[in-house]
């Protein structure tokens, strides 16, 4: 596999991370003969026939080196190990899907119950249990759950087998304490998990661990094998009933009556509505902002308009800025001053700040920060990369593509980063054009002296200069 240097102005590569995996799935002789013990079963003779279709399996978590502890609960129902479901031949857990669901959502709403002790953002950590409870209840639909290591587990010379006993022994450990502290009351009894003795990682506490940024309250990690699909899925549906209209979430919950003539969706806004010929506007995270009273489409562009603009100086606001309507670009030069006076933290907050405006460079300037030694998070690198590349930003199209080539943030796929390599080189992006050739002339998989010369023909039609 090729690791190549992104596109940025240092060059450094990314490197690429072991993986865990959480399937859930769907095969119910299993279920009916989930033997209790910590053995290999005859689940091995069976497993072959389940595939990988999105009707049989659903990969819910990709995740770097660990399976955190406040998703341990999933695992909780006589777990054991057997037959890898794809990789391998021993060390694979498994684990009944229904009961594991219950006991997460009974665990996070004892973390709730207990937010003044545990949680350090309440209203971050109360939208990623919306987002948790909803996937549950949606989209893991399945009767077991599958965790596999097996590319934790090739880091380490001892059988996977043996490594599998010592991953569930921390697993059910995690959830003797869990159900402890539940059945007390009492979220103290968490910190007694022996992963919070100094010296075992990183976290010293089970609250420390749970704000971790980068777990976003679970919801990052248990959303993180499904990423593209979750993101590109429609969270709202216009329902039609005796010729009017209203708006039902993902969950088939009403949002929004069906009493309006008309129900347009404005890109990532919201909602144009129409009622008694006058216009209005929805915006499902906070209900009706501009009731029907509007009389022409170009009055209800107008408002749109101006609703964008005092929405950006509320945010420019919240970073000590001045500007009354403040542009993303502006925002943007903003960071690379920061970044000029060495204060990256700034320089953070303006880049996303812009990014969130839909100032495109912002996103691939994020993606290749969070790609260096100095900033390294590689779940956020392919995060921004990829609303670059949504955005048509050509640099980040060729860094989301590296992502999926060095399987930064998600599953390694050449073919699907090449795709995107060839979307920014459509786009005059020289360092696609560059890496594609790489590619062509190096990787054993996609060997090809044709596409080679194609490349350069076209790089050279484009004005890109090429050095051998």
């Amino acid at each position: 596999m090729l690791h190549l240097a992104i596109n940025c102005p240092s060059g450094n590569p990314l490197s690429m991370a072991h993986r865990i995996y959480l399937y859930n799935f769907n095969y119910a002789q299993v279920a009916d003969a989930a033997p209790n013990e910590k053995s290999v079963s005859n689940l091995g003779g069976i497993l072959a026939g389940i595939g990988t279709t999105d009707k049989e399996n659903l990969t819910m978590v990709e995740w770097n080196y660990e399976f955190p502890i406040f998703l341990h609960s999933l695992l909780i129902d006589n777990p054991f190990i057997s037959t890898p479901l794809y990789n391998g031949d021993e060390g694979g857990i498994y684990a009944p899907a229904p009961e594991g669901k219950v006991q997460l959502k009974k665990f996070y709403n004892f973390i709730e119950r207990h937010a003044a002790v545990l949680i350090d953002d309440q209203q971050a950590f109360l939208k990623a249990r919306q987002k948790i409870f909803e996937f549950l209840d949606q989209r893991v639909i399945h009767n077991f759950f599958h965790l596999d290591a097996w590319d934790v587990f090739n880091m380490d010379d001892d059988h996977h087998e043996d490594q599998a006993v010592d991953l569930l022994e921390d697993i059910e450990v995690s959830n003797a304490i869990i159900t402890e502290a539940i059945a007390n009351d009492d979220p103290k009894l968490l910190d007694r998990h022996p992963d919070y003795d100094p010296g075992q990682s990183s976290f010293q506490s089970f609250r420390e661990q749970l704000n971790f940024e980068g777990y976003n309250y679970g919801w990052r990690v248990i959303q993180s094998g499904v990423y593209d699909d979750i993101d590109d899925e429609a969270q709202y549906f216009i329902i039609e009933e005796n010729e009017l209209l209203g708006i039902e979430n993902f969950a088939e919950e009403l949002i929004l009556p069906i009493a309006y003539t008309s129900i347009e969706e404005v890109d990532d806004l919201g909602f144009v509505i129409m009622q008694n010929d006058r216009f209005g506007f929805f915006i499902p995270e906070e209900g009706i902002v501009q009731e029907c009273d509007i009389p022409t489409a170009e009055e209800m562009e107008e408002w749109i308009e101006n609703y964008r603009i005092a929405a950006a100086a509320k945010a420019f606001e919240t970073y000590g800025g001045s500007l009354k309507e403040p542009e993303a670009a502006d925002l943007h030069n903003m960071a690379i001053d920061a970044v000029e006076e060495g204060d990256m933290e700034t320089a953070f907050h303006y880049y996303e700040l812009a990014a969130e405006l839909g100032q495109p460079e912002s996103m691939n300037d994020l993606g290749w920060y969070y790609s260096t030694p100095d900033y390294f998070n590689e779940n956020k690198s392919y995060y921004w990369y990829r609303k670059g590349a949504k955005a048509g930003f050509p640099m980040a199209m060729t860094g989301f593509g590296l992502c999926h080539i060095d399987g930064i943030g998600i599953q390694q796929n050449t073919e699907k980063g090449i795709e995107w390599l060839l979307k920014a080189a459509d786009l005059g992006e020289a360092e696609a054009y560059k890496t594609l050739i790489s590619i062509y002339r190096t990787d054993p998989a996609f060997k090809d002296e044709i596409k080679v010369t194609e490349m350069i023909e076209l790089a050279k039609k484009a004005g890109i200069e090429l050095k051998d």
